[in-house]
């Protein structure tokens, strides 16, 4: 498996993860349930890590990903810079749900500060889904309104 093997395999993973994590915290802030709310929090965490490997991959990549034949350099920079963006949002998130996780379970502020994180989880998923879709226009010419090309017909051989 190479590096842009290894991206596109891991970039499906932050995508859901992030969402799964964003409503179990939501779930567990609406319903007052500390288990609920702290597993949310170790999803988003997870989500997060893996989400900085598919970046690391994708650095690596890069250099592979110009190199296709009819890859526009232009589109795999729109999505390094989208990407990067995505980075620093799941940095942040990861140290703050760690953070939020440290507080004990009996404070006050533990809601408030759960929530926060919500709200900032929903920007990350934002940023990573823009990043991920800008990562999809790189090679798929459907999501950048172009028209797929048909495919060439069969060679038809001697029929008997």
């Amino acid at each position: 498996m190479n590096w842009l093997q290894l991206h596109l395999v891991l970039v499906t993973v932050p995508v859901t993860a992030l969402a799964l994590g964003f409503g179990l915290l939501v779930w567990g802030q609406l319903r007052a349930r500390a288990a609920v709310r702290r597993l949310g929090l170790a999803v988003l965490i997870g989500a997060s890590l893996v989400g900085l490997l598919a970046f690391a991959a994708g650095r690596r990549a890069e250099a592979q990903a110009r190199a296709l034949p009819g890859t526009e350099v232009v589109r795999v920079e729109r999505h390094a810079d989208g990407a990067e963006a995505a980075r620093i949002a799941l940095v942040v998130l990861a140290a703050a749900s760690i953070g939020v996780l440290l507080v004990r379970s009996n404070s006050a502020a533990l809601p408030w500060l759960a929530g926060g994180i919500a709200v900032f989880a929903l920007v990350a998923i934002v940023l990573v889904a823009r990043a991920a879709l800008l990562g999809g226009e790189i090679r798929h010419s459907a999501l950048h309104g172009a028209s797929p090309e048909p495919p060439a017909p069969e060679p038809r051989g001697p029929v008997g």
